[in-house]
């Protein structure tokens, strides 16, 4: 999962499947302006489908939609 801070803020990234429940947080915290990667390992459990990635900051509020395949 990668996402870019104009400045530094505090970040949540949460996975949710289409049903709206919460699968996992990838990251809860503060993060210094720039470009992030996350690795999703949390992610190799889940069977295939599509799930969402929503990420919140005090600035930005942002969802994907991600189709996970093996």
């Amino acid at each position: 999962v990668q996402f870019h801070l104009p400045e530094k803020d505090y970040v949540i990234i949460r996975v949710h499947d289409i049903y709206g429940r919460l699968i996992t947080t990838l990251a809860n915290q503060e993060f210094e302006s720039g470009h992030h990667t996350l690795p999703a390992y949390s992610l190799n459990q889940q069977s295939n489908g599509i799930y969402i990635i929503t990420l919140h900051s005090t600035t930005n509020k942002d969802s994907q939609k991600i189709t996970l395949i093996r």
